[in-house]
């Protein structure tokens, strides 16, 4: 027999009576959580993110923006709308970037960390290859609002 007692009611009395606790943070959410403010930019067109966005048109064709983004300033370096999505694409729009760093900044010796998605793009062996030297890969989960949730270094 249900006595009716109500989900919020029994947590009341749990939480009055002291039976509730935190849970303890697990080993992998703290390597996280160290490695998220080791990734904190430290000035400007030091972290770059980039992503894919969607976009269908009037006559019912899918089109993608490719953007290229400062993290730090939030500032636009790239932005390439094309019909397809591919590796070659990515790599289109990180030359246009870089040349955008160059017109704002001048050369740079340092390597530049850059924040990708899993996207097949972005893991592709073209894509990465071109990134050389010149970048520090960084990926995190498809479909993440914030860039520096979960991340895995690729070198």
């Amino acid at each position: 027999m249900d006595p009716g007692y109500s989900d919020r009611f029994v947590y009341r009395v749990m939480k009055n009576l002291g039976l509730l606790r935190k849970r303890a943070p697990r080993r992998a959410e703290l390597v996280h959580a160290r490695r998220r403010i080791e990734l904190l930019p430290t000035g400007s067109l030091r972290l770059l993110q980039t992503d894919v966005k969607y976009m269908i048109m009037d006559d019912g064709r899918w089109w993608y923006v490719v953007t290229v983004i400062d993290y730090y300033s939030r500032y636009l370096l790239a932005c390439h709308l094309t019909p397809f999505r591919n590796d070659a694409v990515a790599c289109k729009a990180l030359d246009l970037a870089q040349a955008e760093m160059m017109r704002v900044r001048g050369a740079c010796d340092e390597p530049i960390t850059l924040v990708t998605d899993n996207g097949s793009e972005f893991t592709a062996y073209k894509f990465r290859k071109h990134l050389g030297e010149r970048f520090t890969h960084v990926r995190i989960r498809c479909r993440t609002p914030r860039a520096c949730q979960e991340f895995r270094v690729w070198h």
